[in-house]
């Protein structure tokens, strides 16, 4: 499933923030998968699930419409978000800031759980299991649900701060697990992961070359 948190970015200019994730193409409309309620569109009446068929006056048919769209607003000033049943609704996107994001990380982190399970045991063998949870969820949970031994290491998510992610070796069983963390399980065969003890988060690298070895996708803030 294709999911963006939709920030509109436009070059150097103040960039507008909606706090909404865009779905899938619908019939004639893009689906609106999240929505923060006291967000820019939130506050203007769209909810999860409403299907976006026009902004403005132009018809938008699949997510990337719809993204080129949004870019197009400007922030503080009115925009129409055109449902497919007819329904206009009148938004007025805030500007973009370090604060909104992380609230809307927040937001998300507290209505699902999106999690990457690895798990390795004896032989070097190793699974990989994608978990998405209603609510939140702890370290304990996942083992129960994914049947996981052994210790364990998990790349944590980040809604503010200067690092995207944070490595957490051994964490205690009742962590909470934050939406889009990585959990490796199996520690003493880490190493068929290829990310191995010594991380390159853990040694000062940056967050681009760390997301490729844990295996997290880059997330996309628009």
């Amino acid at each position: 499933m294709t999911t963006l948190p939709v920030l509109a970015l436009l070059g150097g200019a103040v960039s507008p923030w909606f706090a909404i994730t865009v779905g899938e193409a619908g019939d004639s409309c893009v689906h609106v998968r999240r929505v923060q309620p006291d967000g820019a569109a939130g506050m203007a009446g769209l909810r999860d699930g409403h299907c976006i068929a026009r902004v403005n006056r132009t018809v938008v048919r699949t997510p990337g419409e719809l993204l080129e769209e949004l870019q197009h607003a400007k922030a503080k000033e009115p925009i129409a978000l055109v449902l497919a049943d007819g329904r206009v609704l009148v938004a007025r996107p805030l500007e973009r800031s370090v604060e909104l994001e992380a609230r809307y990380c927040e937001f998300v982190s507290s209505v699902e759980t999106s999690v990457r399970v690895f798990i390795a045991s004896e032989g070097a063998k190793r699974g990989m299991v994608e978990l998405s949870l209603p609510g939140t969820t702890t370290l304990a949970e996942i083992r129960k649900l994914t049947g996981a031994q052994g210790l364990a290491r998990l790349v944590q998510t980040q809604c503010e701060g200067p690092d995207a992610y944070r490595v957490m070796d051994e964490p205690a069983e009742s962590v909470r697990v934050n939406n889009g963390s990585t959990v490796y399980f199996g520690y003493d065969a880490i190493d068929v992961f290829a990310i191995g003890r010594e991380s390159p988060l853990r040694n000062g690298g940056d967050a681009a070359s760390s997301k490729s070895d844990s295996g997290i996708p880059a997330p996309q803030r628009r």
